[in-house]
């Protein structure tokens, strides 16, 4: 659904559930979904998790809640305190100014040090330049594999299920 959008069966889910508006795709979990849609929201809700933005233009990237910050989580983790609201739709390029440098004095005081100088040491995002893209986080190319899926899939931790399943499960049933 996100690099493929022209196939037919994303045209069909886009159109029955109104979800690619943007790079990712909005999945909201309603009452009546078919089977298919359930679970491509439980899918993509890991996917989301494991996903980094290669920033072109800065125009798609959140700036406080997407990971484009290379080695780093997103940046509303590392607030020092609060910050006005209308800060927290901004994109990367509303950070930038119009010599296209990099305007980071009004965020200083919610962030630490490092990492506002680690922003510093970034290219700024050009209007000149291609879309922000998105990257899966856990290849080298970046590119999404169902192997890479699987394994973090499978490094997850089942929850430990109630000890009453342990009686059921090994019952011999009426004798």
């Amino acid at each position: 659904m996100i690099t493929e959008k022209e196939k037919l069966w994303v045209q069909v889910l886009s159109s029955k559930y109104g979800c690619l508006d943007g790079i990712l795709p909005r999945i909201e979990n309603k009452q009546k979904i078919s089977n298919l849609w359930r679970g491509i929201c439980e899918a993509l809700n890991l996917v989301k998790m494991h996903i980094r933005w290669i920033v072109g233009d800065g125009a798609s990237v959140k700036f406080w809640f997407d990971r484009w910050v290379p080695g780093l989580e997103a940046l509303i983790l590392a607030a020092l305190t609060f910050f006005p609201a209308e800060e927290l739709s901004k994109s990367v390029r509303d950070y930038v100014n119009m010599q296209g440098e990099w305007d980071l004095g009004r965020i200083q005081s919610y962030l630490p040090d490092e990492i506002v100088n680690h922003i510093r040491r970034l290219d700024p995002p050009c209007l000149a330049a291609s879309n922000d893209r998105a990257c899966w986080n856990l290849t080298n190319d970046g590119l999404f594999t169902i192997k890479s899926a699987y394994e973090i899939i499978g490094s997850m931790q089942a929850p430990t299920s109630h000890p009453i399943f342990k009686v059921i499960w090994h019952w011999k049933g009426l004798e």
